[in-house]
């Protein structure tokens, strides 16, 4: 007997920015076609491709990343965001 499996959801954009602010670690998984498993493997080891938060027991993802990556190919984490707003970053030593 062959078991069938059930449809996988076709997330758009419009879809993730509906979710909120943030969403759980399942549905960024589901949106970016990684099994739960992995992404909770993944998220434990901080290798998980946008920024998750963990509370307590729970993983919430932020959707702004997430939406960030599905668009761009890219991340934008605090220091892209500064850099895009107020320019690179001076590191030089100043004495």
């Amino acid at each position: 007997m062959n078991a069938t499996r059930p449809a996988r959801q076709v997330w758009h954009l419009d879809d993730i920015r509906q979710l909120g602010v943030t969403t759980s670690l399942t549905t960024a998984a589901q949106i970016l076609g990684i099994c739960y498993p992995t992404a909770r493997r993944l998220a434990a080891s901080g290798m998980f491709p946008v920024p998750v938060i963990r509370l307590s027991r729970r993983w919430k993802v932020p959707t702004e990343p997430l939406i960030a990556l599905l668009t761009t190919g890219r991340v934008r984490d605090r220091t892209t965001v500064a850099q895009e707003q107020h320019g690179p970053l001076d590191t030089t030593k100043r004495g």
